[in-house]
């Protein structure tokens, strides 16, 4: 992978890591219950919402569902942001 596309990357699990945040702050829940809720570790809930870690598909689904928002809202928002960056 070259410099570009680990840049690109970077930017996609930023972008994925905040619409994460907003999406558990306007929800009202910690890291641990929704941690708890999506079935993962609150370790890895934390990665994903420092852009530390990039997720499969059934976190995605997993974590959209505790927390009531469309999967794919979150990924045209994370489109969005990325392309902006």
């Amino acid at each position: 992978m070259d410099t570009r596309q680990q840049e690109h990357l970077a930017r996609i699990r930023e972008a994925f890591a905040a619409e994460m945040r907003a999406a558990r702050a306007r929800r009202g829940v910690t890291q641990s219950e929704l941690a708890q809720q999506a079935g993962m570790s609150r370790a890895t809930v934390a990665r994903l919402e420092a852009g530390e870690r990039s997720l499969d598909m059934s976190q995605l689904f997993a974590l959209c569902e505790a927390l009531g928002v469309d999967p794919g809202e979150i990924l045209n928002a994370v489109q969005r942001q990325a392309a902006e960056k």
